[in-house]
């Protein structure tokens, strides 16, 4: 039996059954590594982004992912949009103070809010003292500072350094009637915090310079 075929480049065949047998199994052959690559890339580059942009979640803000042609749209949706973190974490709240993403951890600039009319001074901070390291897990720590005469309640931030983005991160700003906050921090990392007395009128007085904590573990 003759047979006649199309192959590659367009170009037309004619053969016998053995023939026709070797370019079916030449093509199914191609078909077979195309099928390879396509199921490479998404075992490998698809969850290399994810991966890689869970690592770097360091900024709380949609994840900017590179990878060329080989991204999936996919990849880049679910990392911005499923693994992003809460909103509120990147939130500041009017006179809060943002540290530099050059600065070094052990030297976050500071600045003092402005001062406003019947705005209370700043609170002294307490504990953790400034410069402590701590070798525990869980990471429960508790903030404390001095009371402010006159004072309706208070701000407190905490950030946290994130060595691969060289950036300082805001973790948590909360409204507190008390002088103590308690929380569970990030990870094995620099922290900082700072507090700011709230007036009469609700507005916050001049922060606190920032303290900072280290986690190693």
């Amino acid at each position: 039996m003759i047979y006649i075929w199309k192959g590659l480049g367009g170009v037309w065949h004619i053969g016998d059954g053995s023939d026709y047998a070797a370019w079916m199994v030449f093509k199914l052959a191609l078909l077979a590594i195309a099928l390879t690559i396509a199921v490479l890339a998404l075992i490998i580059v698809v969850p290399y982004s994810l991966v890689s942009g869970v690592l770097s979640r360091v900024v709380p803000r949609p994840i900017a992912m590179t990878g060329g042609a080989a991204a999936s749209v996919g990849a880049l949706i679910l990392a911005n949009v499923l693994l992003a973190p809460h909103p509120m974490a990147s939130y500041q709240f009017p006179g809060a103070v943002v540290v530099s993403a050059t600065a070094a951890p052990a030297a976050a600039p500071y600045t003092a809010a402005p001062a406003r009319p019947g705005a209370p001074p700043a609170p002294t901070q307490v504990s953790p003292a400034n410069g402590t390291t701590f070798d525990v897990y869980p990471r429960t720590t508790t903030l404390t500072w001095r009371p402010v005469a006159g004072a309706k309640g208070y701000w407190v931030e905490i950030q946290y350094w994130v060595p691969s983005q060289r950036a300082w991160v805001t973790l948590i700003t909360k409204y507190l009637v008390s002088t103590s906050y308690r929380f569970d921090f990030v990870g094995a990392q620099p922290g900082a915090w700072s507090v700011a007395a709230l007036g009469a009128n609700g507005v916050p007085g001049t922060y606190s310079p920032w303290w900072h904590f280290t986690y190693v573990r």
